[in-house]
């Protein structure tokens, strides 16, 4: 029985530990309107418009005159950029590519993937003709072979995870296995010769277990910048940053899950431990 106990509360912690895992790095990536809301906003940010700057003015300066300095073409890139992806068409535009770029990051877990921002063409475009009148018609036509590509990574490997059923069900799947995993460690508890020792362990494995969150968020970033050569590398990591907000929960739900156990085990065991008989005079 104490072995059953001890299997069960173990499975238990084990079963709540996969819940938080599931939540901090999957409730954006399983989820495909979050992960294209933060992939924008990743790309809206100083890193991903270095990623995009640098990939347009690479295309530029391939078919540019002589007459256009090169200088010209970096800046007139950069603030183009700048101005483009704050424009609200440009989530319109990079919408379908991202999603395209989800299901490659879900079918080949840990592997880079593109994202093709051809379609934000016209917006840099226009902004290059504003900015000045030389560098109108660099960018190669819609539809060519040359286009504004970036490409991301997530770290994440996920092989064996059954990720076409939880597709969409991250929040489903995570309350499911936190049941879960309060059933296993209350029944293990109850099955327990000293039950109240039993759920202030499995409280202490908790808030243990609560440190493991918090470790995936700092891992996952420069091991997603590692897998993508520059200029893409930064916009890589800061996107793994963006997927990975829900450690913040994760780490607060065990936490406190394994603080109550632990508090409520040890006041249990003080209450039955029998008194202490007093010598006589």
């Amino acid at each position: 029985m104490r072995a059953a106990s001890a299997v069960l509360a173990a499975a238990g912690v084990l079963v709540a530990l996969a819940a938080a895992l599931l939540w901090t790095a999957g409730s954006v990536l399983l989820d495909e309107d979050r992960f294209t809301e933060r992939t924008i906003a990743a790309l809206r940010a100083p890193e991903g418009q270095a990623a995009i700057a640098a990939r347009v003015t690479a295309l530029a300066r391939v078919g540019a005159p002589a007459i256009v300095p090169s200088g010209l073409i970096g800046r007139g890139a950069d603030e183009a950029v700048a101005t483009a992806v704050a424009r609200p068409g440009f989530a319109t535009a990079a919408a379908p590519a991202i999603r395209a770029a989800r299901r490659d990051l879900l079918e080949q877990p840990g592997e880079p993937t593109t994202i093709d921002l051809g379609p934000m063409r016209e917006l840099v475009g226009a902004e290059l003709a504003r900015i000045d009148p030389r560098l109108l018609g660099l960018l190669p036509p819609a539809g060519a072979a040359e286009r504004v590509q970036v490409r991301v990574a997530t770290g994440v490997d996920a092989r064996g995870v059954p990720i076409d059923e939880l597709s969409g069900r991250a929040a489903a799947a995570t309350a499911l296995l936190a049941l879960a995993a309060a059933a296993l460690i209350a029944l293990g508890a109850a099955l327990a010769a000293r039950p109240a020792r039993a759920a202030a362990l499995a409280g202490l494995a908790l808030l243990v277990a609560a440190v493991v969150p918090a470790a995936v968020r700092l891992a996952l970033p420069p091991l997603a910048e590692a897998r993508v050569a520059p200029p893409d590398d930064a916009l890589a990591r800061r996107l793994v940053r963006e997927m990975l907000g829900g450690w913040v929960a994760a780490t607060a739900v065990l936490a406190a899950a394994g603080l109550a156990l632990l508090v409520a085990g040890l006041v249990s065991a003080r209450r039955r431990r029998p008194p202490t008989p007093r010598r006589a005079g």
